[in-house]
């Protein structure tokens, strides 16, 4: 034993011994707490950074179809992201902005009505509204020598029309071609 914790009479001094044990502890348990919490700091920093580094984006085929609507006035790609992110397409403006950048063929993107799937990956999404085939086309064929009466019939008849019966009556009252003209014979 060292002479440090022997007494004059040659006996363990029990006093030195706890007084040292206990500093010694002290030291142990701040190297402990210490490391642990500069443990927990890296992995919280490191998680922060690989989020902050990675693409927030979704893995796979998408699920449940939709449509989105982008509208005429050339948008930007952040305006697009955001409307995709509306409608669950993308998961995050930022990366579907980036990948339509990158690409270079953000540029190409037409205002129009898409149907795509919910829950895709940025590039697919892109890929998506950039095919012509993913076009929603809503089209109304009137015969030849139908009045506005029956006209006004056949738009509300069509599914994909979302028309209200107010608004398309309103919108038919508005013109100066409601009946027919003089040389036909009509009022």
């Amino acid at each position: 034993m060292s002479p440090a914790f022997i007494d004059n009479d040659g006996r363990l001094n029990w006093r030195k011994i706890g007084y040292h044990a206990r500093s010694a502890f002290a030291v142990l348990l701040a190297i402990a707490v210490l490391g642990g919490g500069g443990w927990f700091v890296y992995s919280k920093a490191n998680d922060a950074y690989v989020e902050w580094r990675t693409q927030d984006d979704y893995i796979g085929d998408g699920t449940e179809a939709v449509e989105v609507l982008i509208p005429a006035g050339g948008p930007t790609p952040t305006q697009i992201g955001d409307l995709l992110t509306e409608a669950g397409v993308v998961k995050s403006t930022k990366t579907f902005r980036k990948v339509a950048i990158e690409s270079g063929r953000w540029s190409e993107l037409k205002a129009g009505r898409y149907k795509v799937k919910k829950q895709l990956p940025s590039e697919t999404a892109l890929d998506m509204i950039l095919d012509q085939k993913n076009l929603v086309v809503l089209d109304v064929l009137f015969q030849e020598g139908t009045t506005l009466a029956e006209q006004q019939q056949i738009v509300l008849k069509k599914d994909k029309l979302d028309v209200k019966e107010d608004a398309l009556t309103a919108a038919y009252d508005g013109t100066k071609y409601t009946n027919l003209p003089d040389y036909a014979g009509a009022s």
